[in-house]
């Protein structure tokens, strides 16, 4: 007997996003309207649905006649068979009257799958001591690094004592840490994120003392000792750094998805959190931005803009513009972090070989290192947002037809943001904070990279 949907539409669609679903069955004879034969039921991993058990259809639309069906899911000659225990991918999931419908169908992984679920990732180009793109020997593919904030084992420190060995645990534990330094300030809450890489020695992985003395040579204990003294307090995040494979690499350079979506962990620039801004307001406000910008744009900005709109500009270039109207804006890398579940797999039968990342699904937009919420900056990404809103807004009123023609010089870096949970307790002024933490080292992103300041 053929099962059937029976859940009934109820007013618009909600569109959820990617997830990643562990498979706990098939029914191939289900039917569903407008949906292709066969549901799923599973739990998703990760992102704001993790836990949930649903069923999943997979909808008809014009580009997906050739979609994984539950058929070619079950079939035992097909490359995307996936048994129950193991990992979908599903694209564009919606729900509709409690009904969940995907667009495409990847397989993620076998049961037993190494499996990093609903975490902060970054995978971008990695870039070598004079800059430009790694690439591997064997097939001449970009090499892709993978970025994995362990969110679960994050610790907020309130004194150096603490850091360090915290610091020291997460390098032992995951080779690498991120350290987000939290400053309340006046204007609201101030943020750094730094990293701390183990590294290798002599082909294995670096004694935990050395790679301290290393990062602190950089990042001198005096500093953090300001930054405590000044109120400030700093997270600790374990950290994995993996590798892409080299086939998997390859496959991203040709623009394919179905393993990694580089697009997925890139940010879109300041040009594309304008136009986004933009897009909330009304028309007018936004052509009268528009039209102020490309009154003083460099001739390829306005080809650029032409071709694509905001998101075609520079970074640079609409730094210069809102700069020249006294507004700063937050710096926004090519490449930034997701909340991705991702499958890593050995490289080897020896595991002291290590693994590489082989497929992941990002399940929220990219954001720079500096939004990613943390256990002391839980509202960093609302407060970025807020930030270019804000700066949006401001600019409109500096426009010569706006409503005023003054604006602070700090707008654009102040914030309304939830303070860090440990509130200023040192002599320090405003002034002397804010100073403190500009002298914290971190080198900066290249638009063409993005990776970490490492």
């Amino acid at each position: 007997m053929k099962r059937v949907s029976n859940a009934t539409p109820a007013g618009p669609s909600r569109p959820i996003g990617n997830i990643v679903l562990r498979v706990e069955s098939y029914d191939g004879d289900a039917v569903c309207e407008d949906c292709h034969p066969g549901v799923i039921s599973g739990t998703v991993m990760g992102g704001q649905l993790d836990g949930r058990r649903i069923d999943a259809w997979t909808r008809i639309t014009p580009t997906n006649s050739s979609v994984s069906t539950v058929a070619d899911l079950q079939d035992e000659t097909s490359m995307v068979r996936t048994s129950p225990g193991g990992y979908l991918a599903l694209e564009n999931l919606r729900v509709d009257g409690g009904r969940f419908t995907a667009q495409w169908i990847n397989k993620m992984g076998d049961p037993g799958a190494d499996l990093r679920a609903g975490i902060p990732m970054q995978v971008s180009p990695s870039i070598g001591a004079d800059g430009s793109v790694r690439q591997f020997r064997s097939n001449g593919a970009t090499i892709y690094n993978g970025f994995l904030m362990h969110m679960g084992g994050s610790e907020q420190t309130s004194e150096l004592g603490a850091m360090r060995e915290t610091l020291a645990a997460a390098m032992k534990c995951s080779g690498a840490a991120a350290l987000a330094v939290v400053l309340q300030t006046e204007q609201g809450v101030s943020r750094k994120t730094l990293s701390a890489l183990r590294g290798w020695s002599d082909g294995e992985p670096a004694p935990v003392d050395e790679a301290l003395q290393r990062f602190f040579a950089v990042n001198p204990v005096s500093k953090f000792r300001q930054v405590y003294e000044a109120g400030g307090v700093i997270d600790v995040i374990p950290m994995e750094v993996v590798k892409v494979g080299s086939k998997v690499a390859e496959s991203m350079d040709l623009g394919l998805r179905s393993a990694i979506p580089l697009k997925s962990f890139q940010t879109g620039g300041l040009g594309a959190r304008i136009e986004g801004t933009l897009r909330r307001l009304d028309s007018p406000d936004a052509a009268r931005l528009e039209a102020a910008f490309l009154a003083q744009a460099h001739p390829n900005a306005k080809s650029a803009f032409a071709s694509i709109g905001w998101k075609g500009v520079w970074n640079c270039d609409v730094e210069r513009f809102f700069s020249n109207m006294g507004i700063t804006l937050p710096r926004v890398a090519r490449y930034g972090f997701a909340v991705s579940t991702a499958v890593l797999k050995p490289y080897g039968a020896d595991p002291s070989a290590g693994s590489f990342l082989a497929k992941a699904r990002t399940m929220s937009a990219a954001v720079p290192r500096n939004a990613v919420p943390t256990p002391s900056d839980p509202k960093a990404v609302s407060r970025f947002h807020a930030t270019i809103s804000r700066a949006v807004a401001h600019a409109l009123e500096v426009l010569p037809d706006g409503p005023d023609s003054s604006v602070s010089p700090g707008i654009g870096i102040d914030n309304v943001a939830e303070h860090a949970k440990k509130a200023p307790s040192g002599p320090e002024s405003a002034k002397r904070v804010e100073g403190v933490f500009r002298e914290v080292n971190d080198r900066i992103e290249p638009e063409d990279g993005g990776h970490l300041d490492f």
